[in-house]
C-alpha cells in the first residue's frame, strides 16, 4: 500500500512483457495502468496482490480482488442515498468471494512453476480472510501453462467465451 505508485510502475512493466505473446494483445500504455490502477485503489485487498522478484528483478504479479457485486447487489435499487450505503457497508463484510482479474509472468519465467506459487498462496490467504470461492478472470484456452495448474488445484471451466471472424469483402 505505501509503494502504491513503484508497485503500478513495476506491474506495467511485467505486464506488457508477460501479455506481449497473448492472442490479440495490445500494449497497455503508462498512463492507462495508472488510471485503471487508481480506478482500483479503493478495493484492492493488499493482501491479494503479489509481485514476486528473483534477485531484486521483478518477473510475475497477480491481483485478486474481492467480488464487491456480491455487495453491490445488496442495494436493490442502486441508490445510496439514504440508506443504501449503510447495506454496501455491512454486505462488504460480508464477501465470500474473490476474482483474480489479472496476472503476468515475464517469458524467461514461464516454465518453473510462478503461476502455481502465485494461485497456491492467492487460495491460502482467501481461505484465512473468509473468502474461500474464487475464480479467475479470462483464460485463453490455449494457454495450457494457466489452465492446467488451475485444473489441477480443483479449477473448473464453467463459461467459455470465443471470437470468430469472418473476412468481409
Amino acid at each position: 500500500k505505501k509503494h502504491f505508485v513503484e508497485d503500478v510502475g513495476t506491474v506495467f512493466e511485467i505486464y506488457n512483457n508477460a501479455w506481449q505473446y497473448n492472442w490479440g494483445f495490445v500494449p497497455v500504455t503508462k498512463p492507462e495502468m495508472v488510471h485503471l490502477a487508481k480506478a482500483l485503489k479503493d478495493i484492492i485487498d493488499y493482501d491479494l496482490a503479489y509481485i514476486v522478484y528473483i534477485e531484486d528483478k521483478p518477473i510475475a504479479f497477480s491481483l485478486a480482488l474481492p467480488d464487491v457485486n456480491q455487495a453491490l447487489i445488496k442495494v436493490r435499487n442502486g441508490r445510496l442515498l439514504p440508506f443504501g450505503w449503510l447495506k454496501l457497508l455491512f454486505a462488504k463484510n460480508q464477501i465470500d468471494r474473490v476474482r483474480v482479474i489479472t496476472l503476468g509472468i515475464v517469458k524467461n519465467y514461464k516454465n518453473i512453476g510462478i503461476d502455481t506459487v502465485l494461485y497456491y498462496e492467492t487460495i491460502k490467504t482467501c481461505i484465512k480472510k473468509g473468502m474461500p470461492n474464487g475464480e479467475m478472470s479470462w483464460v485463453l484456452e490455449d494457454n495450457i501453462r494457466m489452465c492446467r495448474p488451475i485444473e489441477r488445484m480443483g479449477g473448473k471451466i464453467y463459461k467459455t467465451y470465443r471470437v470468430y471472424d469472418k473476412e468481409l469483402s
